[in-house]
This record gives structure tokens, sequence and C-alpha cells, in this order.
């Protein structure tokens, strides 16, 4: 199968997140080489490159030129104008677009038909590595996971769902630290 066939899947998810509103509640699952994996629950949601997430009292948002983080542990609120890549490590669905282009791509389909699976591996890259694995049912994302030699971070969509009203992508919190770095 050429490339542009096998990222089909892939590409109809992406251009539909450029017009749409994804929402989804997820678990986010970090674990570093040789330790214990943490998993926390939270929500996203996403259109285009905005973005707004919260996982274990943690949000990061991106409203199209600001980036908002907000550390609970430090009651902080840092304000910055991201470069891309700081971007695509905060949205796993961003850094599997931003990879695309550059990468082996390899398309599964479930035998029911209903999980399409994309790997992407980026190209002169062995797959031990690096890769990224997307899973995509009904045209949605139900679980994104970038693995690195050091550390592997999946986020599992439960009950993803386009929604007609997109949020502010904007992160507020009253009493908090603004750490304004723009």
């Amino acid at each position: 199968m050429s490339f542009l066939v096998l990222l089909t899947a892939l590409s109809t998810l992406l251009s539909n997140l450029a017009t749409k509103t994804l929402q989804s509640d997820i678990s986010l699952t970090m674990q570093e080489k040789g330790q214990v994996a943490l998993t926390s629950p939270g929500k996203v949601t996403m259109q285009g490159q905005k973005f707004i997430g919260s996982a274990r009292g943690y949000e990061v948002a991106y409203d199209g030129s600001t980036m908002y983080m907000y550390d609970p542990d430090a009651n902080e609120l840092t304000l910055s104008h991201p470069i891309q890549e700081d971007l695509v490590m905060s949205n796993p669905l961003l850094f599997a677009q931003s990879i695309a282009q550059v990468s082996t791509a390899r398309e599964t389909v479930s035998k029911d038909g209903l999980v399409t699976t994309v790997t992407l591996v980026p190209k002169g890259t062995p797959q031990e590595m690096m890769k990224v694995v997307l899973k995509i049912k009904n045209g949605l994302p139900i679980f994104v996971e970038v693995q690195e030699p050091q550390y592997t971070v999946s986020l599992r969509l439960k009950n993803p769902q386009y929604v007609s009203t997109a949020p502010s992508f904007v992160v507020k919190k009253d009493g908090a630290y603004i750490n304004d770095i723009r």
C-alpha cells in the first residue's frame, strides 16, 4: 500500500480536528523506563492546534497564541508563547500529525473492521528508538501512545465525541501566582 493510502484514517481524523471540536474523558499513563506507571483520569478538548486538558489537578491549554500551564502544587499559572516543539510535546495528536509526513507508516484494521491502528516511525529512526501508535474507531481517536527508549506516554480516550460548542481554550485560576513569560 502507498504512504497516502496508509494514512487515510489519520488524515481523515486530522482533517476533522481542523474544523470540529473533539471532547473526551481520558486516562493518561506516563511511565519512565524501569519505573512504575502513573495513570491519571482527566479530560481533553481540542480543535486544530487549540486544546485544553486536565489530569491530577494540572491543566494545560493553548488558545492559538498563548499556552497556559497550571501547577496545582505551586498554585502557579504560567503563560507563554510556545514554540512548535512545545505544542506537539503537550498534545499527542499534534505530535502524531507533526511526524506523519516524515515517518514510515503502517495502518492495520482489526478483524471486526471497527478499529484502525496507525503506527508511525520517523524515517531514519529504528523502531526501538521512537514510535507513535494511534487507534481510531468510527473516525474518532480512542488511543494515542508515544514510545521512546526512556519513557512511554499513553492517552486513552473514553467516549470521544465531536461537540458543537468549543471552549475558550484558556486556563484561569483565581488566586494563583501568574508567571507571564510571553
